[in-house]
């Protein structure tokens, strides 16, 4: 048993990309140009860059969001150009992108925030736009009331249930649920059922 656990700490007999188990993945590099790639986040160390991708699955256009809130776009998959997309991003005092998401031509970016200029409590918000490749208008569609325990989490997951579509937010203490483009309901996450998350993504 040992020994076993001893190759699996060493990756024994798993592929890396770009090879994988049944497919050799043609990889290849693509320099970012975000400058908030520089930012410092909380969750790894103090010199880790950060971004967050998310792909629009209709046009095929790529969504990049640095963690301080600039915002590009790559449309042209063989050149990879990127262009800049303006926003209000600035207006919601933004310490750090959790993830972003691209769901029914809506842009979807949760985040952390400070208030009162105070630097060990932070609260979160879930901010929305419609898009707009002149500019996105982000509003601010929830937030905590309360300082979080935890800035872990921010995850947005995208899901279908009952040919409804919607959003799940999980936090470290609680998941959201949006459906019909506003919040379903909100669930401590130690007490939530799947039952409970199911109703809520119906409306």
């Amino acid at each position: 048993m040992e020994r076993i656990q001893n190759l699996s700490f060493m990756n024994y007999n798993q592929k890396t990309l770009p090879k994988t188990q049944f497919e050799m993945i043609d990889l290849k590099k693509i320099k970012l140009d975000t400058k908030s790639t520089d930012g410092i986040h909380y969750y790894y160390d103090n010199k880790t860059k950060k971004f967050f991708i998310d792909i629009d699955k209709i046009n095929k256009n790529i969504i990049i969001v640095g963690s301080y809130g600039d915002i590009k776009i790559i449309q042209d998959f063989k050149k990879f150009e990127e262009s800049e997309i303006k926003n209000n991003l600035s207006e919601f005092n933004i310490y750090d992108v959790l993830d972003v998401a691209y769901v029914n031509n809506e842009i979807f970016i949760s985040s952390t925030t400070s208030r009162n200029n105070k630097t060990d409590c932070y609260y979160f918000e879930l901010l929305k736009s419609e898009v707009n490749m002149e500019k996105l208008k982000f509003e601010k569609i929830y937030q905590t009331k309360n300082c979080m325990e935890s800035r872990l989490g921010g995850r947005i997951h995208e899901y279908v249930h009952k040919n409804m579509e919607g959003i799940l937010v999980t936090l470290s203490d609680r998941i959201i649920v949006m459906a019909n483009g506003k919040i379903s309901k909100e669930f401590n996450r130690n007490e939530a059922t799947q039952e409970d998350i199911f109703k809520a993504a119906v409306g």
